[in-house]
C-alpha cells in the first residue's frame, strides 16, 4: 500500500498490525465483507496506514491474494485506529451475522476521584494542640507553681519535635501521592487532607490511605 507522506499512522504500523493478527477471525471479517472474499478461509493483515488496510486473504482453494481496504474517511492521528477498527468489525460481523469477535466495553467506573475529606478523631486535635502550647508557650507566661513541670515537660516535647516533624512530613508525602495518583483536582480537598496531614500527621494520612483501599 501507498502511504501518503507524513502519514500519522505509519510510525506506529508495525505495532498495530501485529496486534491486529492476533485476532484472526475479525481479519477475516474484514476481508470477506469489505474486501467481497466470501470464500477466504484466512487472512492477516499486512499494512495499515491513514488511508486503509492491507489484508492478504487465503482462498479455499489456497491462493492468496492481497486486498486493500479503504476507510470510510482518512484518518488524521493514530487515536482514531481502535475506533474506527472496532466499527468496522461490529458493521462486518453484524452483516455476516458472525458471533462477536471484538473485546467487551469495559465496566462502567464507579470510582469517585474526589476524595472528601475525614476528620481525624478530636482527641488527636486536642493532643495535637496541647503539644505545641505546652512546647512554645513562653516561661513568664507559665504560673509559676507549675513552672518546673512546664520546664521538664517542655525539655522532654522538644527532645522529639524533629522525629515527630519527619512522621508528618511522611505522612505528608504519602498524601500528596496518594491524591495525585487518584487526580483528585478539587482545592479545598488538597487543602484540607494536605494542611491537616502536616498538623496532626499519620492518623490522617491512615484515613486517606484506608479509603485509597476501600476503592480499590
Amino acid at each position: 500500500m501507498q502511504r501518503p507522506e507524513k502519514d500519522p499512522i505509519s510510525p506506529h504500523a508495525n505495532r498495530l498490525v501485529a496486534y491486529m493478527n492476533g485476532h484472526p477471525n475479525t481479519i477475516l471479517a474484514y476481508a470477506k465483507y469489505f474486501g467481497k472474499e466470501m470464500n477466504a478461509t484466512s487472512a492477516r493483515m499486512t499494512g495499515i496506514d491513514s488511508t486503509g488496510i492491507t489484508v492478504k486473504v487465503t482462498k479455499e482453494e489456497g491462493d492468496e491474494v492481497e486486498i486493500i481496504i479503504q476507510f470510510k474517511q482518512q484518518l488524521t492521528s493514530h487515536e482514531q485506529v481502535r475506533g474506527v477498527l472496532t466499527e468496522m468489525a461490529k458493521e462486518a460481523e453484524d452483516a455476516l451475522n458472525l458471533p462477536s469477535t471484538r473485546p467487551p466495553s469495559p465496566p462502567p467506573t464507579t470510582n469517585n476521584i474526589h476524595t472528601p475529606f475525614i476528620w481525624p478523631h478530636p482527641l488527636h486535635i486536642f493532643s495535637v494542640l496541647a503539644f505545641l502550647i505546652i512546647i512554645y508557650t513562653p516561661d513568664y507566661l507559665t504560673p509559676e507553681p507549675l513552672l518546673l513541670l512546664h520546664e521538664h515537660t517542655n525539655n522532654l516535647l522538644r527532645s522529639v519535635q524533629w522525629p515527630v516533624f519527619f512522621l508528618h512530613l511522611f505522612g505528608t508525602s504519602t498524601v500528596v501521592w496518594i491524591l495525585a495518583k487518584k487526580g483528585e483536582s478539587d482545592l479545598k480537598t488538597w487543602f484540607m487532607w494536605v494542611g491537616f496531614t502536616m498538623l496532626l500527621g499519620g492518623s490522617v494520612a491512615k484515613n486517606l490511605w484506608i479509603e485509597k483501599e476501600k476503592n480499590e
